[in-house]
């Protein structure tokens, strides 16, 4: 995907998440047609209801890679918990702590947006995770495997376990992967496995796993 089509659809898809959020929390009915679509195509008869959400966002003369990758990001929105006020709680978090405290604690700096796999990272990281760092590494890999129609089947899988952890998913991150997966999906694999490790090394270092060395203190 050029650099000019990646920004175009960067820019809709902050469109598509706001107003998906916008929809779903004035709507049940939203939320509900949204969530019958996870994990299945466009075209499936579950997902017709959706089109009228999600159609709008689409960049024109997109590729299959990014029509999925809006449907299926509006769909993982609105499978995600009711916001209410006992959200603001600590009580589902592994020991109280989340994970942005858990960045702090260990100096680590947010980047601007997090790919899925430095957003497992932090997952598997946070003190008392039930997420065990094997089986996510197993997972993570066997997404990457997969061509389009595989990753689709295989992401609301790996994404739901993010949903107790509070560990929020960029939407318009893994909308933008997504989008790549027709042209450049060995190098969103790469990126994501990538920061899957840097993430999990620097926030949770061990002596067989040191953490990554900051080059730019050693000049």
């Amino acid at each position: 995907m050029k650099l000019e089509e990646r920004r175009r659809v960067s820019a809709a898809a902050d469109r598509l998440v706001e107003s998906v959020s916008e929809q779903i929390a004035r709507s049940p009915g939203n939320r509900a047609a949204l969530r019958r679509s996870v994990g299945r195509a466009p075209e499936h008869p579950q997902s017709r209801h959706a089109i009228a959400l999600v159609a709008r966002h689409i960049p024109p003369e997109s590729d299959e890679a990014v029509e999925r990758a809006f449907y299926a990001v509006a769909a993982l929105i609105a499978a995600q918990p009711r916001q209410s006020p006992q959200d603001d709680s600590d009580d589902d978090v592994p020991n109280g702590e989340t994970a942005d405290e858990l960045d702090a604690a260990t100096g680590v700096k947010a980047p601007e947006s997090w790919n899925l796999g430095a957003t497992l990272g932090r997952a598997v990281a946070l003190p008392g995770s039930p997420l065990k760092f094997d089986t996510v590494e197993a997972r993570l890999h066997l997404l990457c495997r997969q061509r389009i129609e595989g990753l689709h089947r295989q992401l609301p899988r790996l994404v739901s376990q993010l949903k107790a952890i509070r560990v929020p998913v960029d939407w318009s991150r893994l909308t933008v992967d997504l989008s790549r997966w027709g042209t450049d999906a060995d190098h969103v694999a790469k990126e994501w496995l990538q920061d899957y490790y840097r993430t999990y090394f620097r926030l949770k270092p061990t002596d067989e796993n040191p953490p990554p060395i900051d080059e730019s203190e050693s000049r």
